[in-house]
């Protein structure tokens, strides 16, 4: 077996190019990357959700655990981290980006145990993978006590909002705000 990767289907037939390097810790001119993301970030995940049994946490919690074992296998190798970031980050590479966001917080949320199929399924999933992007962000700037301090935060947020929503959903808002909208709409006030 060959030590190189295969290159990605849409790479294979595209012409190199040249970029001169300088020394420097993170060079920017060099964020593209044939390679899909290591395999070992999925098996580190895995490996470190193993061991743990979600059925025996709060939902928080469950978040909380996935979120910090995905970011521990995501840092193992913290350069091809910054590397993948930067590459995924350029415009061209962002829907891939939002893409493996998405994967990641549908695995997340599988592991710990949701089984939604109507439209808390997506919000979910979407709620989650911004979490996992800015979550990522703040452990590669600024450590990962930081990190942790940021999740739980945004846990706490997406929290006080549902809370919010139950409250409000008594009023029937919603109801209120299409009719509202109709009556402007068609100048039935």
């Amino acid at each position: 077996m060959s030590a190189v990767p295969p290159v990605r289907p849409d790479l294979e037939l595209t012409e190199g190019y040249h970029s001169p390097q300088v020394d420097a810790e993170v060079r920017l001119n060099t964020n593209e990357s044939p390679f899909p993301p290591p395999e070992k970030w999925g098996e580190e995940l895995l490996a470190a959700l193993a061991e743990v049994d979600p059925a025996t946490l709060k939902i928080r919690e469950r978040i909380r655990r996935g979120v910090l074992a995905w970011l521990d296998a995501a840092t193992v190798d913290e350069a091809a981290t910054r590397r993948w970031t930067g590459f995924l980050a350029l415009p061209t590479h962002a829907p891939l980006g939002l893409r493996l966001a998405w994967e990641t917080a549908d695995k997340l949320w599988v592991w710990a145990g949701d089984r939604a199929t109507d439209e808390n399924h997506y919000s979910k999933r979407a709620l989650l993978a911004g979490i996992l992007i800015g979550t990522l962000a703040v452990r590669l700037a600024d450590g990962p006590t930081a990190a942790e301090d940021h999740l739980d935060r945004r846990i706490q947020n997406v929290m006080d909002f549902e809370r919010l929503k139950g409250r409000l959903g008594r009023f029937r808002l919603g109801v209120w705000a299409a009719e509202a909208a109709g009556r402007l709409r068609y100048g039935r006030l």
